[in-house]
């Protein structure tokens, strides 16, 4: 989409005052569920794989799923922020 059309339907957009939906709301919600599990799921597969192939006098499961979450909860944080600062800047526009 060329740039005449992005900038024609965002002033068709805030002509009819339109907010972002339920289901973009929704949308946005699972996107940000999703962006928690999936590094979550990823370090516990990681911390199982280590506990199978190297001697560990720890479990390398419950560090895995916390690095995991860790990574999750800021990559959602800042999705999560870069969408409140978009709508600020759509609410100053207007």
């Amino acid at each position: 989409m060329d740039l005449q059309k992005q900038v024609a339907r965002y002033q068709r957009r805030r002509a009819h005052g339109r907010r972002r939906s339920f289901w973009q709301s929704l949308g946005l919600l699972g996107a940000v569920g999703w962006t928690v599990v999936v590094p979550a799921l990823l370090g516990l597969a990681l911390g199982f794989s280590l506990d199978r192939e190297a001697a560990l006098s720890f479990s390398g499961r419950l560090p895995g799923l916390l690095g995991g979450l860790c990574f999750g909860c800021a990559a959602a944080w800042q999705r999560v922020r870069q969408e409140w600062l978009n709508l600020q800047r759509e609410e100053s526009l207007s």
